[in-house]
C-alpha cells in the first residue's frame, strides 16, 4: 500500500492535470481524487465540445429591446483551453462574425436574444456557445464581459 505522500501530487496548471490524467487513467482500475487547494474551494470539469466556439454580446437598446451583436469565433492555439489561453494576447484568435453560413449566424443571434430574455438580463450579457459537427447549437452559461 502506498503512503499518503506517494499517493498525493500537487498540480498547479491545467496542462499538468491533463497530462497526469491521460497517463494515470490508462489503467481501468485507476481512481483519482481531486481536491481544490489555496484559492479555489471546488474543482469543475466540463464536457468537451468539439466545434466552433463563439461569444455573442447582447445589449438592451434604449427602447428596451435586446439586440445581439454578430457572434465572434474564438480560435484556440493550444489543445488545452483555459482562461489564460482564451484572454491573454497571442494565445487565441477572434474573428467577427463567426465563419458560418448566414442562416446559422442568424440562428445564433436569435437564440442568444431568447436566452438573454429567459435569464432576465438587464443591460448586457456575453453568451458563449459552440456549433458542433452536427450543426447543433449549444449555449453555455451567460458570462459578464471581461474588463
Amino acid at each position: 500500500m502506498l503512503s499518503k505522500e506517494e499517493r498525493s501530487i500537487n498540480l498547479y496548471r491545467p496542462e499538468e492535470l491533463y497530462q497526469y490524467l491521460n497517463e494515470h487513467l490508462k489503467h481501468p482500475e485507476a481512481l483519482v481524487l481531486l481536491k481544490a487547494q489555496s484559492v479555489e474551494s471546488q474543482v469543475l470539469f466540463e464536457e468537451y465540445l468539439e466545434g466552433k466556439e463563439f461569444s455573442c454580446i447582447v445589449i438592451r437598446k434604449e427602447n428596451g429591446q435586446p439586440f445581439a451583436l454578430p457572434p465572434t469565433e474564438i480560435i484556440k492555439y493550444n489543445t488545452l483551453f483555459d482562461y489564460r489561453s482564451k484572454y491573454l494576447p497571442g494565445t487565441s484568435r477572434k474573428i467577427t462574425p463567426i465563419d458560418t453560413g448566414r442562416a446559422t449566424l442568424m440562428q445564433i443571434r436569435e437564440d442568444c436574444l431568447n436566452l438573454f430574455e429567459v435569464i432576465k438580463a438587464n443591460v448586457y450579457a456575453r453568451i458563449d456557445g459552440f456549433i458542433t459537427k452536427k450543426m447543433r447549437y449549444t449555449s453555455t452559461t451567460p458570462t459578464p464581459p471581461q474588463g
